[in-house]
């Protein structure tokens, strides 16, 4: 809730704009949550911090959603547009699936495939263009759901799943001066914005490098 949005403004900022009241917690735990829970109450996690257990998923009778920004099964965990960038790959989707306490790998209940143009080059470009198809997509799912008109839930294939390991970049995202000149551009775009840029040496000085391309000068 304390995490600011690309207005500068929280989550919780635009519920109370919005005249939604809402409640913070300082940990997810059956007790915490019981009182809000009804027959037909629906969760839905969107960059969850917490880890769900079963507890919680048995207290919710299974009606616990997460929302997924990228394809499933082929691309669990995070990072995943540096990883899709570093992947040279285009083809993604937004998703709603089941939690269970394996991460990422409950049934999909809702999906929207998305073709990514090549303008996209950075993560925050892969962020704006999901954007608007965010909102169609939730605002899709939940017409569905009220009209009981959903699709059939569909069960990830393990034979194809892959999970991406979370990026750091203070850690991950030093350059190799061995890499050809296009790798080096394509490494700095997987953690330009909106992170902290790729980074390098310059005699005694930790440089950052952005908008980094390849030039025939």
């Amino acid at each position: 809730m304390a995490l600011p949005a690309h207005d500068g403004r929280t989550f919780g900022d635009h519920l109370e704009a919005s005249g939604h009241s809402y409640v913070a917690l300082e940990s997810l735990t059956p007790e915490a949550i019981e009182s809000f829970i009804t027959g037909d109450s629906l969760c839905v996690l969107v960059n969850a911090i917490w880890l769900i257990r079963d507890d919680i998923i048995n207290l919710m009778s299974g009606r616990i959603l997460n929302y997924h920004n990228a394809m499933l099964p082929e691309e669990r965990g995070a990072g995943a547009y540096s990883w899709k960038i570093l992947s040279g790959t285009r083809a993604g989707a937004i998703s709603l699936h089941h939690v269970v306490e394996a991460l990422d790998q409950g049934n999909v209940v809702y999906e929207q495939p998305i073709e990514f143009p090549h303008s996209c080059r950075t993560p925050l470009d892969f962020y704006n263009f999901m954007e608007d198809q965010e909102a169609l997509m939730f605002s899709e799912f939940l017409r569905k759901r009220d009209n009981k008109d959903l699709p059939v839930e569909r069960i990830q294939n393990e034979d194809e799943a892959l999970y991406w390991p979370r990026l750091h970049t203070e850690s991950h995202g030093f350059i190799d001066w061995a890499w050809t000149c296009d790798e080096i551009s394509t490494f700095a775009a997987a953690f330009d914005e909106p992170h902290a840029g790729a980074s390098t040496f310059y005699g005694q000085s930790k440089i950052r490098l952005k908008d980094v391309n390849v030039s025939d000068r």
